[in-house]
């Protein structure tokens, strides 16, 4: 029986022309492709889920951000804390962070700061010195002053220059004579009304001085110069 064999069309000048059709290495391709969209797929999808755990972290933490007491203004250390000095944020709980909450600022003003208070940063209590801002070993005194017998923006807790001045008199005649200064620390200060400027202030003094500056304050012949820092 002869077998029938099928012939394989050849043009005229040689070349010859196989059958139409999708060539076997199409195949490899689409697969390739499809197998590629399905990963760009599931990279997708899961940047969404990702994207929505983030998002609802960060809504989570907003929701649990509770007022704080912040540095508003410069501290020195050593300087007493007061109420101007501070103020309200609010912020999330992170672990191995103290945070002061802002109900209990009225714990901080009047306290001592241990080290430099930055503003902007929040106050951690670590930050306030402990024991009592003046030393209770030293006499406390008062005087009225009148402006420019002390410096401008004077606070609580600054050390301070105390100054003895001569008697009018004494001055009217040159023969005035200044002692030495002493150094004191400002306990507590109020400015007075009426008075174009004046102020009350209290003066943590040695008690060896106290005698001599209680008289000067109650006299008007006391002056503050703020001591260097």
């Amino acid at each position: 029986m002869a077998s029938t064999k099928t012939s394989t069309p050849v043009s005229g000048n040689g070349a010859v022309h196989r059958p139409l059709g999708n060539p076997p290495e199409s195949v490899g391709t689409t697969a390739k492709v499809a197998a590629r969209n399905r990963t760009r797929i599931i990279a997708g999808l899961f940047i969404l889920v990702v994207s929505a755990l983030v998002a609802g972290l960060l809504y989570a933490n907003v929701g649990n951000r509770h007022p704080v007491v912040a540095v508003a203004r410069p501290v020195a250390a050593g300087q007493i804390i007061q109420a101007t000095d501070l103020r309200e944020v609010l912020a999330a709980s992170v672990d191995g962070v103290r945070m002061t909450r802002w109900s209990a600022r009225s714990t901080v003003v009047g306290r001592t700061a241990a080290v430099s208070l930055v503003p902007g940063t929040l106050l951690n209590p670590n930050q306030l010195a402990k024991g009592p801002a003046i030393d209770p070993a030293a006499a406390v005194v008062g005087a009225v002053l009148k402006p420019g017998q002390f410096p401008a923006g004077l606070r609580l807790g600054d050390k301070v220059l105390a100054i003895v001045l001569p008697p009018e008199a004494a001055s009217a005649t040159g023969q005035a004579q200044v002692d030495a200064p002493i150094r004191v620390t400002v306990a507590a200060i109020e400015t007075l009304p009426d008075t174009g400027g004046g102020v009350s202030i209290s003066l943590a003094v040695p008690p060896g001085d106290a005698a001599v500056l209680a008289v000067a304050g109650a006299r008007g012949r006391l002056a503050l110069v703020l001591a260097p820092r």
